[in-house]
């Protein structure tokens, strides 16, 4: 719902309750201000069309015995029509409550010189608009239209060298070709978010028209040599490597190679391996995303308070800053509300860069059909990684970093005066603006394992039983919030516990289908590890973890022989609910059990 804040009232306004006119008359004043919750005018919401046309046109064959060709042109695009319910109107609905007495009642005081007959008087201190006239004076369904599309043009030879030569495990295998990709974005706003005409706090007050565009050009190439097959300590020992040039119209040159191995020295038990560096492109929307207002709240860091929740460079850095708007470190200093600022996509972004590496066994032991185990473990190292910092994190890594020469320091607004005050009478240091948008400016480095292990086992009579577990466990994940800032330990949070699993045994038999699934995720903390060395006694320590999630789900379903298909489940079957107090979906969501019934109709063979 939207509401009404800090609205001056005339007192003439015939609405205005007697009791509260006879107040502010003795007090000498001429109006009143209205703060209102407009639950009468319905809810702001939105309606998304998406219209998604895409074609392929491929044609592929074969060149020789040992290869052949595949070659593509596609074209895609979305038009979305974006259209905000219930918006409400500035000038409309300024009209509309400023009443005034007029011959035969309460009339929009613009009424009064008859430029004005749609205005129908609004009373603020009662129930609201009292019919559809009134809402739709000022409220509207606000229209605006977006659209992506995609061009790629891709062709690709594969096959061998077996007509020339070949090793011992068998012919090296190739790939190679070229790709052409076109990438276009467009948002139209509307006229009236061009022209900032609602109501403050309901729309950005900054929303321009935007485009743009950019395209790749591509060439890649794999090999795979299969060094020895079928012999004595080497089932099978290959080696492979791939390479991807690319050129950007945005982010110019880029090279994405792997190396990568296999060896298994019997057939129960297989080696794997890769090596390499990849590399992510800004996409069209960190690039060309339009640029819009924004609010925040901000929590200072250079009041008194908060000098000793950060680094070891927050005193001093605080200090520069301030200094440079003529400004001290003061209590004074923390925002009493919204900070309104600009938020906006980065035409001059890089690309990331990751280098990778990943090792892993593989295990089908011959003396248990059926089953297969893995275990790879990984470690990514990210850098240039494009990463938007919400507001407050803006103004801490602005004074946490060594220096203040930093483009966090530059994207806050802080107000300057020849003294303690300006103008305005705002405290001199007072955060009145800022500037978020995509950068490369963070680094993370992540590391960890996976395991899974799937056991078929099939039974003359009693049916097929099938276990699954997916297990992962995470052993770092930090976060450089720019080069040469101390890292941010990550693991441990929501959304990235340090263990989990997935345990999936499913029984059939005939067309009869039992499944249960078991998600189990380790608890993880509600507050961040820095701020809680920072300050010890933040909160107590039965509000500093969620709970363990322990979700169970279950489905029963029957295969008919017509090809009906019927199945009965349940989420959540347990009902485990959210931690009290501390979040609506941690360690769950607040849907609680969840119960369903369906059914499938398969047509044709």
């Amino acid at each position: 719902y939207n509401g009404t804040y800090g609205q001056a009232v005339p007192l003439d306004n015939p609405f205005v309750p007697q009791t509260i006119r006879d107040a502010a008359t003795a007090a000498g004043q001429t109006f009143v201000t209205v703060n209102r919750d407009n639950l009468d005018y319905g809810r702001h919401g939105e309606s998304d069309l998406r219209r998604t046309y895409r074609g392929v046109f491929d044609v592929s064959g074969r060149l020789t015995e040992h290869a052949t060709y595949d070659a593509y042109a596609e074209y895609g695009q979305t038009d979305i029509d974006i259209t905000r319910l219930n918006d409400i109107l500035a000038k409309p609905f300024a009209q509309a409550t400023d009443v005034v007495a007029g011959a035969g009642g309460p009339v929009c005081r613009s009424n009064l010189t008859g430029g004005n007959p749609a205005c129908v008087p609004v009373n603020l201190f009662g129930p609201g608009p009292i019919s559809r006239q009134a809402l739709g004076f000022f409220a509207v369904n606000d229209r605006s239209f977006a659209r992506i599309t995609q061009a790629v043009g891709d062709l690709s030879v594969s096959g061998d060298f077996g007509a020339f030569f070949k090793l011992p495990g068998g012919p090296i295998q190739f790939s190679f070709g070229g790709e052409y990709r076109r990438e276009t974005s467009r948002f139209d706003p509307s006229q009236n978010l061009q022209n900032n005409a609602f109501i403050a706090f309901t729309e950005p007050t900054v929303v321009q028209p935007s485009s743009g565009r950019f395209d790749v050009k591509e060439a890649f190439g794999e090999l795979n040599a299969p060094i020895l097959s079928d012999v004595p300590f080497a089932q099978t020992l290959s080696v492979g490597a791939a390479y991807r040039f690319s050129s950007y119209s945005t982010a110019g040159n880029n090279s994405t190679w792997q190396v990568n191995g296999v060896y298994a020295p019997i057939k129960d038990i297989t080696f794997r391996g890769s090596y390499g560096k990849a590399v992510r492109a800004p996409n069209i929307g960190e690039l060309f995303a339009p640029q819009t207002s924004s609010s925040a709240f901000f929590t200072d860091p250079c009041t008194p308070n908060e000098l000793g929740h950060g680094t070891s460079y927050r005193a001093a850095n605080c200090a520069a800053v301030l200094k440079a708007v003529n400004a001290v470190i003061s209590p004074a200093l923390q925002t009493p509300g919204f900070v309104f600022g600009t938020q906006s996509s980065n035409p001059s972004l890089r690309p990331e860069t990751a280098t990778t590496w990943t090792a892993g066994v593989v295990l089908r032991p011959r003396f248990l059909p059926g089953l297969t185990a893995s275990f790879d473990w990984y470690n990514i190292d990210l850098a240039n990684a494009i990463t938007t910092v919400v507001p407050n994190d803006l103004v801490n890594l602005c004074v946490d970093q060594p220096t203040i020469q930093n483009q966090f320091c530059s994207a806050i607004t802080r107000a300057t005066a020849p003294g303690f005050f300006n103008a305005t009478n705002i405290v001199a240091g007072t955060i009145t603006g800022f500037t978020v948008q995509p950068q490369n400016v963070a680094r993370f480095r992540t590391a960890g394992a996976d395991l899974n292990i799937d056991y078929v086992l099939r039974t003359a009579t009693l049916g097929t039983f099938d276990f699954r577990f997916v297990g992962g466990y995470l052993d770092r994940l930090s976060f450089v919030g720019i080069p040469g800032a101390p890292a941010v330990d990550q693991v441990d949070q929501p959304g990235r516990p340090k263990l989990n699993f997935n345990f999936s045994p499913t029984y059939t038999n005939g067309g009869f289908t039992l499944s249960y699934n078991l998600r189990w995720v380790d608890g993880t903390r509600v507050i961040d590890r820095q701020t809680t060395t920072d300050d010890p006694l933040y909160a107590p320590p039965a509000q500093l973890r969620y709970s363990e999630l322990w979700q169970h789900d279950i489905q029963v379903g029957y295969d008919l022989p017509s090809g009906v298909s019927f199945y009965v489940g349940a989420l959540n079957l347990t009902d485990q609910r959210p931690d009290a107090g501390n979040s609506i979906n941690q360690p769950i969501s607040a849907v609680g059990r969840y119960l369903y019934v369906g059914a499938r109709l398969k047509l044709g063979r």
